[in-house]
């Protein structure tokens, strides 16, 4: 992260030094909302204190050639799981879709669809508990299940051996859910040892031959995240990331869509104040930034210190797209039992748990 004078100097028509390293860890060297973690904690001790239920706002009618299913499961992949249920109905793996991917290490609820033209559903699953699975729910639908179609994620987590005052731990998530946090894209993203965005780098460079089609894209997707990462991260350390400048790219809520707002009028705020547009940062692609004004100048000059990065996904073939700034938790609830807090939450999909997390609670020291 570049230091809040530089970016300070920068809203005022400076310019960046030029960096070129990576962080080994990039996520938790993002600047913090408001000030940084108020106590330590240990985090995923058991699968169960890591719960995630897939919110999924879609009417299923009952007929049609794709059966669709909720399912548990407890340390699985998403991708791990969709291959049992392939095995279960006897379908190749290709004809199971699914929205989302969610966390190996938790226990976890989320849809899946089975191509069954012209079959009967098959049989209940049986030892389906020996496996790390269960089947809770199905029903027949028209159509595949396809990703990013889930409106939200709800989450449970239970932190363990909290050292820290209750009091000021309260006073930190009762402002949380008062102005939410940044939406930065968590450590998962970046892979276990955070190197994924240097892997990135030396794919890009040709220096690293990455022949899994999944494997690639998740060294393309980290590369992205560290770039917009970065550019909210700046806008944190400077203060404005939920004050809009003039030439913002505004996200309209509930889509992917956004337009440049050159002014922002009376007009304008009215929707920023009313959740209908959305602060966002940019996902690199093929071309550059549409933001103008200091926000604009802010974009480019992050792009400036990793060209690589840009240029590597502009040649990747991704189009220019947007991501919102700020997760709102208006719904964030917290209870005791006795040294551990469990924090109760919903985000919209694609949105990273870790990234409200860190802002209270530093979990790096505990054993993962």
């Amino acid at each position: 992260m570049l230091l809040g004078a530089i970016i300070r100097a920068l809203f005022l028509f400076s310019e960046i030094p030029n960096r070129q390293a990576i962080i080994v860890h990039p996520f938790f060297d993002l600047a913090y909302c408001l000030g940084g973690p108020v106590c330590r904690g240990e985090l995923r001790q058991q699968l169960e204190d890591f719960r995630v239920i897939e919110l999924l706002d879609l009417p299923l009618d009952g007929q049609g050639e794709h059966l669709w299913v909720r399912a548990s499961k407890k340390g699985l992949t998403t991708p791990q799981l969709a291959d049992e249920l392939a095995r279960w109905a006897s379908v190749r793996p290709v004809s199971v879709g699914y929205s989302g991917l969610k966390d190996k290490f938790a226990e976890t609820e989320q849809w899946f669809s089975l191509s069954l033209p012209g079959r009967e559903d098959p049989s209940a699953p049986t030892a389906a508990d020996d496996k790390g699975w269960q089947i809770l729910e199905q029903s027949r639908h028209g159509k595949k299940l396809r990703r990013g179609l889930h409106a939200a994620n709800r989450f449970e987590i239970r932190v363990r051996n909290i050292d820290g005052e209750p009091e000021q731990i309260e006073k930190r998530l009762q402002q949380l859910r008062q102005i939410g946090c940044p939406n930065y894209f968590g450590e998962q993203r970046f892979g276990r040892h955070g190197d994924n965005v240097d892997q990135a780098l030396e794919m890009f460079a040709g220096n690293k031959r990455v022949k899994n089609r999944q494997l690639r894209g998740l060294l393309v997707s980290a590369a992205r995240s560290h770039l917009f990462n970065q550019v909210l991260s700046e806008r944190v350390t400077a203060g404005n990331w939920r004050t809009a400048s003039d030439g913002e790219a505004l996200m309209l809520a509930g889509s992917r869509s956004f337009f440049v707002a050159e002014q922002i009028d009376a007009t304008v705020q009215q929707r920023l104040d009313s959740g209908d547009v959305l602060l966002s940062g940019p996902l690199w692609g093929k071309t550059n930034t549409p933001a103008l004004g200091l926000s604009g100048d802010l974009e480019q000059a992050v792009a400036q210190q990793f060209p690589e990065l840009v240029n590597g996904l502009a040649g990747a073939g991704l189009r220019q797209e947007r991501r919102q700034f700020r997760l709102e938790m208006s719904d964030l609830k917290w209870r005791w039992l006795d040294r551990d807090l469990v924090v109760d939450f919903s985000l919209p999909s694609g949105s990273f748990a870790t990234a409200v997390l860190r802002e209270f609670v530093d979990w790096r020291q505990a054993v993962i």
